[in-house]
């Protein structure tokens, strides 16, 4: 299952790039728990999907266009991937892009995310997946 979970997340990412949220929403459950750190623009813990695209379609309306590049996913357990990547915010008038680190942890039941933690630093995404940096 591990490596059918990888492709889940890739797919994920793919579609929030092209923006096509329907198959974004497929691969998630319903009710997924979604937690950025506090220091996030989108900080705090939300539940269920339409919470999260509503964050998602704030962040979007103020910061212009949003892309996320994963430079590496990782399988940590059998329902468990780790990404690491970067967010690329371009800002609507300015044009000036910035970037920040992006490390999450997916947990997969049945083939879909339930639970999306997403951290700022490797080692607090390894300590969370239950592994050490």
């Amino acid at each position: 299952m591990s490596e059918e979970n990888v492709e889940v997340v890739r797919q994920i990412f793919e579609a929030f790039n092209r923006r096509d949220w329907a198959a974004w929403e497929s691969h998630h459950h319903r009710d997924v728990v979604w937690s950025n750190p506090p220091e996030a623009p989108d900080s705090g813990t939300r539940r269920g999907i339409g919470e999260i695209r509503r964050i998602f379609d704030e962040l979007l309306e103020v910061g212009g266009d949003w892309q996320v590049e994963v430079d590496e996913i990782a399988t940590v357990g059998e329902d468990t991937v780790l990404i690491r990547g970067r967010s690329v915010f371009v800002g609507r008038v300015s044009r000036v892009p910035v970037e920040d680190a992006l490390l999450q942890v997916f947990e997969l039941e049945d083939g879909r995310v339930c639970r999306v933690q997403t951290f700022r630093s490797l080692s607090e995404a390894l300590e969370a997946a239950g592994l050490q940096e």
